[in-house]
């Protein structure tokens, strides 16, 4: 009798496709937690930004007045501090006794994030 060692050329062909499909599956689970991980990024990039015009304009509130801000002297960005894609905008709204505050980040790669605050003439 012939003592056979090793592997046949089938059970080779066998573990090559079985390792094929777990490394593809495995590839598939990181492309995808890779975009989210991008999405998250973006998305925290435009609370920061907002968080970052929000602070500023209560800052124009404490040191240049309520009325500076309720003339919504605040343009357009485009490119935010060095941000591609980023576009920052800010509405200030009339209300009845108080301006409500609107800062709105825009990304093709996201939803619009807004942050909203109301200011008093106090």
């Amino acid at each position: 009798m012939v003592d056979a060692r090793g592997f046949t050329l089938i059970e080779l062909a066998l573990v090559i496709v079985f390792l094929g499909v777990a490394l593809l599956a495995s590839m598939n689970l990181m492309s995808g937690a890779l975009s989210k991980s991008m999405k998250t990024e973006l998305q925290l990039t435009a609370a920061d930004l907002a968080n970052e015009k929000m602070e500023l304009i209560f800052s124009d509130k404490n040191t240049k007045g309520y009325g500076y801000v309720a003339q919504g002297r605040y343009v357009l960005e485009t490119d935010v501090n060095g941000k591609l894609g980023f576009t920052r905008q800010v509405a200030v709204i009339e209300l009845a006794d108080s301006k409500k505050v609107e800062v709105r980040i825009s990304h093709s790669g996201i939803a619009d994030f807004v942050l909203v605050a109301y200011l008093a003439n106090y």
